[in-house]
């Protein structure tokens, strides 16, 4: 049968074993939010996204959304039995497969992920490159938390500057982890630090590869985390 790509709604019947996986991936996490109220959500107007992998049985999920300024995925897991076996990279490439479909050239062209310092091997492997920024994600559970956040173009010879990064990150901030103290010092560290990234410029190659050239530097170092959702 091989393995199959679907995007899922409220009620659809592989729902339950998607979020299963999400629980067992997510639940200890600083950055989980609670499965009942994903599933609340999941398939309404302007809400996330959650796509999975079929193998028979769901094998992998990943909850994304596309925003006024660009994408992003939050959540991504495979089941612990189907693990090494490239599922989690195949499901990344068919979620930007997707997006790239739907958008225009210009800032909304590209996709960002959360991540821990754990897993940027595997999101680099992917294409992402890690902007070297102070990235803080907001207060799930009390407490902001430090994270990676990396950017993939999702069309060709795009270009990324500060003020797009800025903008998506302030639209994240205020609609959807609906931060209400924008003076808080996290926020200002993280937008201060994307003032200064200067101009990102992707090539991507016909193998979907793609080399960045920052015109300008930034002189922290990249730093970690883990995928987040609201």
């Amino acid at each position: 049968m091989g393995v199959e790509f679907r995007e899922l709604n409220g009620r659809d019947e592989d729902l339950d074993e998607a979020l299963r996986i999400y629980e067992e991936s997510f639940g200890n996490s600083p950055t989980s939010i609670p499965v009942e109220f994903l599933r609340g959500i999941i398939g309404r107007r302007a809400g996330p996204r959650l796509a999975v992998l079929r193998d028979g049985v769901v094998v992998a999920m990943a909850i994304f959304a596309r925003l006024g300024r660009g994408s992003i995925i939050w959540y991504l897991a495979v089941d612990y039995r189907y693990r090494r076996r490239g599922l989690g990279s195949q499901l990344v490439k068919a979620v930007s497969n997707v997006l790239s479909g739907e958008v225009k050239a210009g800032p909304e062209a590209f996709l960002y992920a959360e991540f821990e310092d754990k897993i940027v091997p595997f999101w680099k492997a992917n294409g992402f490159y890690v902007l070297p920024i102070r990235y803080y994600q907001p207060p799930m559970r009390g407490a902001w938390v430090r994270l990676n956040l990396g950017v993939l173009p999702l069309l060709p010879r795009s270009s990324l500057t500060s003020s797009a990064v800025r903008d998506f990150i302030y639209e994240i901030y205020t609609t959807v982890y609906k931060v209400k103290d924008l003076n808080d010092e996290h926020v200002r560290q993280v937008l201060e630090d994307c003032s200064r990234l200067g101009e990102l410029t992707f090539n991507l190659t016909w193998r979907g590869e793609y080399a960045y050239r920052p015109r300008r530097a930034l002189m922290h170092e990249d730093i970690g985390g883990f995928m987040g959702f609201w």
